[in-house]
């Protein structure tokens, strides 16, 4: 059964199988870990949150650690950053989003219908994420192609078309912008 769900979920990370038949990582023997410099881009994410509670150290990285961990033996598969208002969320995008190779972007954040909540409680306006998502996936080497976003009452079927389509000024190498409209 571990097998099969590692093999569903890394069917979300991209082309080709993540795991052998035996449920060793893809061309290596089982337990092989591998090593830091390559494991740390191995599946093309990088993860960006704001904080979710002032007294709390609540987060998602434990939930990624963990899928990196079955998907390619190591928790290191991926990027991990925080961000605390616009400045930072567009330091941080800007920054891993034009080089390192990744292909996909998960903005873990409280939402709104019209923005995204920093960790200082500013709210991160929708025209801010799309100019910077646009701005940084224009930039030569972006291989961005995938942004989701686990934030409630933000990815609404208006920010959807607002973030995507091409008439509202869409991310251009963006193939899907997933996340959901209600609150979770």
């Amino acid at each position: 059964a571990t097998k099969s769900a590692a093999r569903a979920i890394g069917s979300i990370t991209g082309p080709g199988p993540l795991l052998a038949d035996d449920g060793s990582a893809a061309g290596m023997g089982v337990g092989h870990v591998l090593p830091l410099a390559r494991a740390e881009n191995n599946l093309r994410l990088a993860v960006i949150e704001g904080r979710w509670w002032e007294d709390y150290n609540t987060s998602v990285r434990s939930l990624f650690d963990v899928l990196s961990d079955i998907l390619i033996r190591t928790p290191h598969g991926y990027h991990y950053e925080m961000f605390n208002n616009k400045d930072g969320f567009r330091d941080v995008v800007q920054r891993i989003g034009g080089k390192w190779g990744f292909h996909y972007l998960y903005v873990a954040a409280h939402g709104f219908r019209d923005g995204i909540l920093g960790s200082d409680g500013e709210l991160i306006q929708r025209a801010v994420i799309r100019n910077t998502l646009r701005k940084v996936c224009q930039t030569e080497g972006s291989k961005i192609v995938g942004v989701f976003f686990g934030s409630c009452d933000f990815l609404t079927e208006v920010n959807a078309r607002f973030l995507f389509v091409p008439e509202e000024g869409r991310i251009p190498s963006a193939k899907w912008v997933p996340g959901y409209s209600p609150p979770v």
